[in-house]
C-alpha cells in the first residue's frame, strides 16, 4: 500500500492498531465486492493524521 502511496505522490501512512479492524474489514470490501470506497475512505483519514501530535501507539 505505501509503495502504490509514494509512487502516486502522496506520504505512506500508519495503520494505527485501534483501527486494524476498520483497515481489514475495508480491505475485505474492497477485494470481495469490488467496492473500493470504504477502504479509500479509510487510507484519506489516515492520510490527514499529524503525526507530530498524536502519540505513537505500539
Amino acid at each position: 500500500m505505501n509503495l502504490m502511496l509514494t509512487s502516486a505522490g502522496y506520504r505512506r501512512t500508519i495503520v494505527r492498531n485501534r483501527r486494524r479492524k476498520e483497515y481489514l474489514n475495508a480491505l475485505e470490501t474492497a477485494s470481495t465486492e469490488l467496492r473500493i470506497e470504504p477502504f479509500t475512505r479509510f487510507i484519506r483519514e489516515e492520510l490527514q493524521v499529524d503525526w507530530t501530535q498524536q502519540p505513537m501507539e505500539i
